[in-house]
């Protein structure tokens, strides 16, 4: 349903709208600042103190840039960077805004099931245990694990034992689409024993020699096309599941982006995970090599400029550790055959190289496929890469403390490009002996306002079970029960005007096009009531400052039967795509339904 956006209601006396004069946003429709957050430490990797605006030089794409913000973060143990969950608001009144976050770094820790073999995770389980006692105090740490969808564990607390208890309560989730390298040897080996069993008999001295890389048969023989054609649908159906945990992973990592977009300061990722692709070559053991090739390069590169613009820095740690080469002990004697070259009724028993040799290159490049991927986010967040090590402490631990010392710096883009575009940066630093960590570049977009569908869409994907609520937008909802006088739940939002894109039209007012929702579950998850509008406003320039100092006010109505629901509410700025999400207990009363 689309309304118009009264101004009239915009100056109208909202309950939660003094929240918004509280906070009065800084707007600005033409101009993009590009934040960098910087850290700097000596050869030791001791952190450097006391550096100024002037000490630092910033270039994008080769060009010097005026820096027109700077800020030096470095925190004490004693900083109260606590969030209090018993912030007062008028009755009824529930917002997505962070209160008294007044710390500037942050740790996010995502526990990556869904990457992961079973093994691999009880093992960093037991190690992140082991670890949480050693964290600073007073440092925000909060818990997500990945699994077919995201979730919160843990939101940000300082307190070892909230992190600690959920933990112990995770639970470990076969990796359904990893196919581990025993499990991936295994296959390949069934495909040369069944390709050999399939092949029309030959004389002694005539046994043909299987390829493994190609599965050829070097004879010509029927083999051939069989086995081309076993290990193509083999290959297939790994790459549909690969390519399926490449975009659960990176939709996560958005996820995480907008929930803590709204967080001050730096936030650092830290991604245990086994890892994947993110481009799966060509395929010559099937009869189409290219058949099953795909990049995913353009979606990480998205993701990451979410992440970048929410200024969260990401660590991957590859916590499968340092991984041996060659054939797996645990397979059968028929598969290590394959690999080794045996051939089944051979007298002599004679073995052939390639297949092992081939054997070893496989699992080279899969490795560097899988470690580049995690060296590539980290390289465009700014963080630092954990691979080949048994040891992830270390990887926490210094994610926290790239977290305590560091500088922001920010200048304006010269220009906004209309297709995507990679911009480096370069920072320079006037100590030769200093080491710099930060993110290398950004990738720009145009500008595209969703149609009412998609953006339909993906607010109603943000609002699903499990999702952790968004802080993009910041927004309020007075949510009011049945009662006297109305028979539905009535749902007044003040969206603060911070972040919100809008735009110009040729009489000179300010455009808005805000897209509404709200779902209420039961108890077991059930979509029971949804409401969805489309707020649309045009607001001449004598009143826009109406709209800073008392929000943009819409209202929605949902009919719900007595009961007590989980209702989530959301908000999402058309020209910007952005996503505001805030998650409400309810309960709707006997009497007045």
């Amino acid at each position: 349903m689309r309304r118009l956006l009264s101004l009239l209601l915009v100056a109208s006396t909202i309950a939660s709208a003094q929240e918004a004069k509280n906070t009065p946003p800084v707007i600005t429709t033409t101009t993009r600042l590009v934040q960098v957050d910087i850290v700097v430490s000596d050869k030791s990797g001791v952190p450097i103190k006391g550096l100024q605006a002037s000490d630092f030089t910033v270039l994008q794409d080769g060009k010097p840039q005026q820096v027109s913000f700077f800020d030096a973060h470095q925190l004490s143990g004693s900083e109260p960077n606590e969030i209090a969950a018993t912030e007062k608001l008028p009755s009824n009144v529930f917002s997505n805004q962070p209160k008294h976050a007044s710390s500037s770094s942050w740790t996010i820790i995502l526990f990556d099931l869904l990457n992961t073999p079973v093994a691999d995770q009880m093992n960093a389980r037991k190690q992140l245990i082991n670890l949480i006692h050693s964290l600073p105090a007073g440092h925000p740490v909060a818990l997500f694990t990945l699994t077919s969808q995201l979730l919160l564990a843990q939101g940000f607390s300082s307190q070892p034992e909230a992190l600690l208890r959920a933990v112990r309560n995770l639970k470990m989730v076969p990796a359904k689409l990893v196919t581990t390298e025993a499990q991936r040897q295994q296959q390949m080996g069934d495909v040369v024993n069944l390709s050999n069993t399939s092949m029309p008999s030959y004389t002694s001295g005539q046994n043909p020699t299987v390829n493994i890389v190609g599965f050829a048969d070097r004879t010509g023989g029927q083999g051939v096309s069989n086995s081309m054609r076993w290990m193509q649908s083999l290959n297939q159906m790994n790459a549909i599941r690969t390519g399926d945990r490449v975009i659960f992973t990176l939709d996560a990592m958005s996820g995480i982006s907008r929930a803590v977009s709204g967080y001050p300061g730096r936030k650092n990722l830290i991604w245990l995970s086994g890892g994947f692709p993110i481009h799966l070559g060509p395929d010559y053991a099937g009869v189409d090599p290219w058949r099953n090739s795909k990049d995913f390069s353009e979606a990480l590169n998205r993701a990451s400029s979410l992440l970048s613009d929410s200024r969260v820095a990401v660590y991957p740690v590859d916590i499968r550790g340092a991984q041996t080469r060659g054939i797996d002990l645990s397979l059968n004697t028929s598969a290590t055959g394959a690999y080794t070259g045996i051939v089944a009724g051979d007298a002599l028993n004679t073995t052939s190289p390639d297949g092992f040799s081939n054997l070893l290159s496989d699992q080279a490049n899969f490795a560097f496929t899988e470690q580049a991927t995690m060296l590539d986010v980290a390289k465009q967040t700014g963080g630092h890469a954990f691979i080949n090590t048994n040891d992830f402490g270390d990887a926490i631990l210094r994610s926290i403390a790239d977290g305590t010392t560091y500088y922001t710096v920010a200048f304006a883009p010269p220009k906004t490009d209309e297709r995507p575009t990679y911009h480096s940066i370069n920072v320079k630093l006037n100590r030769p002996d200093a080491k710099l960590s930060y993110r290398r570049g950004y990738y720009t977009y145009a500008r595209v306002v969703e149609s009412p569908q998609v953006g339909a869409s993906a607010l109603q994907g943000a609002l699903q079970p499990g999702m952790p609520p968004s802080t993009t937008l910041f927004f309020s909802v007075n949510v009011q029960p049945p009662g006297p006088g109305h028979s539905q739940v009535q749902l007044q939002y003040t969206i603060n005007p911070a972040n919100i894109h809008f735009s110009d039209d040729v009489n000179g007012h300010r455009k808005v096009v805000i897209d509404c929702m709200a779902i209420a579950f039961d108890s077991k998850g059930k979509v029971v009531g949804l409401v969805s509008d489309t707020m649309e406003g045009s607001i001449q320039s004598s009143h826009f400052n109406e709209v800073l100092q008392n929000g943009l006010p819409a209202t929605q109505s949902l009919q719900l039967p007595p009961g007590s629901y989980y209702l989530k509410t959301g908000i999402m700025d058309r020209n910007s795509s952005q996503i505001g999400t805030l998650d409400i207990p309810l309960e709707v009363p006997v009497s007045f339904n």
